[in-house]
C-alpha cells in the first residue's frame, strides 16, 4: 500500500506514507514502513521521510 494525505487547500505540501508486511519463504517476516512530509515543485516532488525496516530469519 503506498499513497499520501494532501495538506491544505493546495497540492503542494502532502504526508507521503508506506507500510509493507509479508512473508518470505519459510515463515521469515519481513516488514517495514516510511512516513514522512514532501512538497511538490513545477519540477518534481521533494521529500522528507523516516523509514524502519524489520526482519527475521530462521536457521534450517
Amino acid at each position: 500500500m503506498r499513497g499520501a494525505v494532501n495538506l491544505g487547500d493546495g497540492d503542494d505540501w502532502f504526508l507521503p506514507y508506506y507500510p509493507d508486511i509479508g512473508a518470505g519463504n519459510y515463515s521469515n517476516w519481513i516488514w517495514q514502513g516510511w512516513a514522512g512530509v514532501g512538497y511538490r515543485f513545477d519540477w518534481g516532488d521533494l521529500v522528507l521521510v523516516y523509514r524502519n525496516l524489520s526482519y527475521s530469519t530462521t536457521e534450517r
